[in-house]
């Protein structure tokens, strides 16, 4: 049996079920969650910054992007 590939670096449609709302929305959530972390405008977030950013565990986090 082949293990599935979990992807760490998330992209900003990857937080469509976090923020609820369309394509503008889900870049400024991401951009916020950047901010916070103050991260460069070239570093992808990962899914370790959802969880900081939103407080929740990460078993969360990767059933809600994945």
């Amino acid at each position: 049996m082949e293990a599935k590939r979990l992807r760490v670096v998330l992209f900003p449609e990857d937080l469509r079920s976090f923020s609820g709302g369309g394509t503008k929305t889900n870049y400024r959530l991401y951009n916020e969650i950047r901010a916070k972390f103050q991260l460069e405008k070239k570093v992808r977030i990962t899914i370790y910054h959802v969880r900081d950013y939103f407080h929740i565990p990460l078993e969360d986090v990767i059933h809600g992007i994945f």
